[in-house]
């Protein structure tokens, strides 16, 4: 019943405006303008009471923004994971160069636990001295580290 009586109301009041609007037209350059305009405006007085869009009622966002803030926690830790790495690769290819062990890539693997501590998984490297890369890498990141070296020829 009150969107019964929304709709008269919303239907009265644009019809006095849209009256407002034929009297003070500024001539029949815009006729076709004006009428698709005040189409448009009737047709969503119309609607606004069946379709309950009110100022009244909100929509319930908090599913679609749960959902959001999860994608963007992802995000952010895939983001996190990957700076990290190059920061990695980074500071052991430069030690390695320190101790004038020549290595030309070296990737590493890591992961955000539970805790959200950062684990490193595991670190390749592509040496013309494997062995002493891989030495130097378990030296410098542990045992628990899986460490790979290959040689390049």
């Amino acid at each position: 019943m009150d969107s019964l009586k929304e709709m008269i109301v919303s239907v009265c009041t644009l019809s006095l405006v849209i009256g407002i609007v034929h009297a003070i037209k500024p001539g029949e350059k815009f006729e076709k303008q004006i009428r698709l305009f005040t189409a448009c405006l009737f047709l969503m007085a119309v609607l606004s009471p069946v379709l309950d869009i009110s100022k009244n009622s909100e929509p319930d966002w908090s599913y679609e923004a749960a959902e959001n803030t999860e994608e963007l926690y992802e995000a952010a830790d895939e983001e996190t994971i990957a700076i990290a790495e190059e920061e990695l690769e980074a500071a052991l290819l430069q030690e390695l160069a320190h101790q004038s062990i020549p290595c030309s890539r070296i990737e590493a693997e890591m992961n955000i636990l539970e805790d959200m501590s950062i684990s490193i998984t595991s670190v390749s490297a592509v040496s013309t001295r494997p062995e002493e890369a891989k030495e130097a890498l378990k030296e410098l990141l542990g045992e628990e580290v899986n460490i790979d070296a290959d040689r390049v020829y």
